[in-house]
């Protein structure tokens, strides 16, 4: 005899032995008597309009407004399987620590939340492998798109998976979350996801937690009307997959509220990871730091792509920021590794305090550090602005300002100090208006910005000494007035800028041709350096 059948064949000798009915008031208690569990694991069997169970410290009711509720009412593993068309799973007692395994459930409470512990109580919750579970609340019927009442607790769930305590997902099996009033998972304490096949699709927020958010495996789809992920003190991530869509997206205007991708009051570290963002805010923001180790990011933004309030390091990793209003931006941005690329509609770096007077921001004592990595900005605002200052002693920054022939942006622009000791910087834009070199005293690597005649879009412009030797060369994306090379082959000695003509290598991520030889251009500027910053306008 297989273990279904076995299975089945005792759960009627039970029905046909061990049931007693109680009624009370308005709701009438299922329960069955004591009966020896399979193991040490309780087994509840979700049966349409009504639940078994073979085991301990289950009690099932059923109510007119709730349907069929099963409370779980002491410490221990509990395995659940089977369909609730009406009903919840409810951890009912203080200061437990609860292990539930999903093995095939299908829960529908259009009242309440369809899987809650209300009384601080620690949950596991296991997704058994190769299981498809789902979890749904709420209909668009609900009376102020609210819970029916508060069953058990004086405060309503906020969230389908409501734990009140710390709660942990792990396994290998599939978790789908539908919730059309609050929030999807949520946890008033700790939130870790160790596993599993994950997909929410949330009203407000898809994962929440009043302390931290802990992911270190999975694959997780979360669709939000607003935060995918919010974690009221520090988020980590690593080993995870995720694909993140908020607030419709970030081609539609902007809703009101919070609606960004991964969130956090306090600080937010990302040590490996997928991540496919598409958020009508920002894309990754903290209040605190901002941490990036490593990841491959792929981020469109209706506003910030990656923000942080204080701090933000990148040290690895590949990010491809395909839409946003500014792509990085924090008081300090620290860029010591990884491959960054940027296409913005404001600044593409920004180094700013969040304060204005008027239109223009405040001009602070924050710092741009590059010290290896490879980054490219492209904007239709400043490139690279540093409200305070900028400092690069290695890496390659490649930063095309706007071309626009109306705008006042600029390739590089900054309030304070540029001190340049090592590293490739090659700024284009438009405009030449108010642009600056790094200052000689703060410098230790040879710079120049030349003002030339307009280069049309899409043609090359080479770098070269008087004997031939490249120094760069790059296609405009746009008409390109100003010119911005900071390099270690540059020294003193005669230079010329030329334009057009053929180049026998190949563009590399940066758009900096390599591999080859330059040939066939037109010198539209010659100059000499003799101090270690040279101002050709």
């Amino acid at each position: 005899m297989n273990k279904a059948k076995f299975f089945l064949v005792l759960v009627s000798l039970m029905l046909v032995f061990g049931i007693y009915i109680v009624n009370s008031g308005s709701s009438t208690s299922v329960s069955l008597q004591p009966l020896q569990p399979m193991g040490d694991t309780t087994v509840i069997a979700l049966k349409g309009t009504t639940a078994e169970f073979i085991g301990k410290n289950v009690n099932i009711m059923q109510d007119f407004y709730y349907g069929t509720i099963v409370e779980i009412t002491g410490s221990g593993t509990y395995t659940i399987q089977g369909s609730l068309n009406k009903g919840f799973i409810s951890v009912t007692e203080k200061g437990l620590n609860v292990t539930i395994i999903f093995n095939g459930v299908n829960i529908v409470s259009k009242n309440y939340a369809a899987l809650a512990s209300l009384k601080k109580s620690k949950v596991t919750l296991v997704l058994a492998e190769n299981t498809t579970n789902s979890l749904s609340d709420g209909s668009k019927s609900t009376a102020n798109s609210k819970y029916y009442n508060t069953y058990n607790s004086k405060k309503q769930p906020n969230a389908t998976l409501l734990v009140h305590s710390d709660l942990t997902i792990r396994g290998s099996g599939k978790l789908i979350v539908n919730s059309k009033l609050s929030n999807g998972i949520a946890s008033r304490a700790n939130l870790k996801i160790e596993g599993g096949e994950i997909e929410v699709n949330a009203d407000k927020s898809a994962l929440k937690s009043n302390g931290a958010i802990t992911i270190s495996g999975g694959s997780l789809k979360l669709v939000a009307g607003k935060d995918a992920i919010q974690a009221s003190t520090n988020l980590s991530i690593s080993n995870a997959a995720f694909k993140i869509k908020t607030g419709g997206g970030s081609n539609i205007p902007d809703i009101a509220g919070s609606s960004k991708g991964l969130k956090a009051a306090a600080d937010i570290t990302i040590n490996s990871g997928t991540f496919d963002i598409d958020s009508n805010d920002d894309g990754i923001h903290s209040d605190g730091t901002l941490t990036i180790n490593n990841g491959e990011f792929a981020i469109s933004s209706g506003d910030d792509a990656i923000r942080a309030e204080n701090r933000l390091t990148i040290n690895g990793g590949i990010i491809n920021i395909t839409k946003c209003y500014e792509g990085l931006e924090s008081y300090d941005i620290d860029l010591n590794g990884g491959f960054v690329k940027i296409k913005s509609s404001d600044d593409g770096i920004n180094i700013s305090g969040g304060k204005r007077v008027g239109d223009v921001e405040q001009i602070i004592d924050g710092t741009l550090t590059i010290t290896g990595g490879e980054y490219y900005a492209e904007s239709e605002g400043d490139a690279v602005d540093s409200n305070g200052n900028i400092e690069m002693s290695g890496g390659t920054l490649v930063a095309f300002g706007p071309t626009s022939t109306g705008s006042t942006d600029r390739s590089i622009d900054f309030d304070r100090t540029f001190t340049m000791t090592g590293g490739l910087l090659v700024g284009l834009g438009y405009t030449t208006a108010k642009m600056k070199p790094p200052a000689s005293s703060d410098t230790a690597q040879y710079a120049f910005l030349a003002a030339i005649d307009a280069v049309p879009t899409g043609t090359l412009i080479n770098v070269s000494s008087d004997s031939g030797a490249e120094v760069v060369t790059i296609k405009t994306l746009g008409s390109t007035r100003s010119l911005l090379v900071s390099s270690p082959l540059l020294g003193k000695g005669t230079y010329r800028i030329s334009s057009g003509g053929s180049h026998s290598g190949s563009a590399n991520a940066l758009g900096l041709y390599e591999g080859g030889v330059y040939s066939g251009g037109s010198v539209v500027k010659t100059f000499a350096i003799s101090d270690i910053t040279t101002n050709t306008f």
